[in-house]
């Protein structure tokens, strides 16, 4: 797969649905260390961690960028409009607009108590590449999942008998890079603020106003968060926001950090690929040997399945 292809194309409005996505990249990649591995593989588990505590340091700020210039734009066109955008109101695309953007900045976090946190797991169109080698899986691994697999596991929905029962993931989908996601967010801003005006044009009452651009402002901002600076480019980031699960706490180089562990079954992971170092023998014939005594059913219970354990091909020496 050549870095024009596979999911590239869905990095353009419009396009983005799961069956493409399965479609134009048949397995995705999630690379990770011995912890990682032994969390997904033993405790059959997979972590999503706090935004706020991952390795870009523009992470979410970007995607803020690109959202407040949209709002920005869209309200300085709308601006020289002189009358109501639907002909019957004073509550025009320029308030709805207001009110969103607003709102959107107190979920964003410039209000701290109503500051919304989210939850993210990253996975990669890219096998066996020596920039995440180095940075997620040093004398670490990446684990291979078949994408359909994958999607419809993160489309499930757990039965708790609560109001939580939603799917593990609210969304999952190709990062947009650099300004490249720019014209996507702005169309979503346009089209959710004039989504607004026909329930609000009648309602004076603050607080009813307020509930609307909450949750309208909510669906844009986690819009934003998958845009990254185009540092990141190669990584071909597929990204899941996590929705549903177990929270944990876990100690790293950045502190205690929250994170959401999820299911995720072992027949999942289709191979495991030992990464450039030193031991990458002893660490395949482990592999292996787990394998071989952790043995479960396919994805269809019809028989017995384990995991595919291979090496990278990268000459890299640590």
């Amino acid at each position: 797969m050549t870095a024009d292809s596979g999911c590239d194309q869905l990095r353009h409005p419009g396009l983005m649905t799961h069956s493409t996505l399965a479609q134009c990249s048949h397995s995705l990649y999630h690379y990770t260390d011995i912890h990682g591995l032994f969390g997904i593989l033993d405790n059959q588990e997979l972590w999503a961690t706090d935004l706020r505590f991952l390795n870009d340091l523009s992470e979410q700020k970007h995607g803020e960028e690109l959202l407040d210039r949209a709002f920005a734009d869209c309200i300085a066109q709308y601006s020289s409009e002189s009358v109501p955008v639907d002909g019957s109101s004073d509550y025009r695309m320029v308030d709805a607009l207001k009110d969103i953007w607003s709102t959107s900045r107190q979920i964003r976090g410039d209000y701290e108590p109503t500051a919304v946190q989210y939850s993210v797991t990253c996975f990669s169109e890219a096998r066996d590449q020596l920039s995440q080698w180095r940075t997620y899986a040093a004398d670490g691994y990446c684990l291979e999942f078949d994408t359909s697999d994958l999607l419809e596991h993160l489309n499930f929905v757990p039965q708790t008998g609560t109001s939580a029962d939603h799917a593990l993931a609210t969304d999952i989908r190709p990062v947009h890079y650099g300004d490249s996601g720019y014209e996507e967010l702005k169309e979503l801003v346009e089209t959710t603020a004039r989504e607004c005006i026909p329930l609000n044009k009648t309602e004076a009452h603050g607080s009813y106003r307020a509930g609307h651009s909450m949750s309208w402002a909510m669906r844009i901002a986690a819009h934003a968060i998958f845009l990254k600076s185009d540092a990141f480019t190669e990584e071909r980031e597929v990204r899941a926001l996590i929705s549903s699960g177990r929270a944990i706490i876990t100690p790293g180089r950045y502190g205690l950090v929250p994170r959401m562990a999820i299911p995720i079954p072992r027949n999942l992971v289709k191979a495991v690929m030992v990464g450039p170092n030193a031991y990458a023998d002893l660490q395949e014939a482990s592999l292996k040997t787990y394998g071989a005594n952790h043995m479960t059913m396919n994805r269809n219970g019809t028989g017995p399945y384990r995991f595919r354990v291979e090496r990278s091909a990268i000459p890299f020496r640590r």
